[in-house]
């Protein structure tokens, strides 16, 4: 098996490039991001256990990879905007709604683990 790091490089470049356009371009994004560097920075001033870092980390991954979804689904529907408007205004709209239900999630997920922290009440 012939590995082309040529072609890997590229790839990583392009995905990085890709990376960096969202975060330039996507207002939403740059405060969910500043959202969890403020809640992973919060996260190491309680005694959490590790899973529950850990399950902070993956919900955070969560919602940003949906953002990221959300922005590429806008910016499909968008090349058939002229044509099928109404269609495409859906699209969109169901779209951000896959993004707030994950954001959702999201809150529903770090009240359940910061709270009883927060207020000292014992985990049982």
């Amino acid at each position: 098996m012939y590995i082309d790091l040529v072609r890997l490089r590229r790839s990583f470049f392009d995905a990085f490039k890709g990376l960096r356009l969202i975060i330039q371009e996507e207002n939403t994004i740059r405060i969910e991001l500043l959202i969890a560097i403020f809640v992973l920075i919060g996260s190491f001033f309680l005694p959490l256990e590790r899973y529950e870092r850990l399950i902070i980390i993956i919900v955070i991954f969560f919602v940003v990879l949906a953002e990221i979804l959300n922005t590429i689904v806008e910016r499909v529907v968008q090349l058939f905007d002229f044509q099928y408007p109404d269609q495409v205004r859906k699209i969109k709209q169901k779209s951000a709604a896959f993004v707030l239900v994950f954001s959702l999630m999201s809150l529903l997920i770090g009240f359940i683990i910061f709270i009883p922290y927060i207020f000292n009440v014992s985990k049982k």
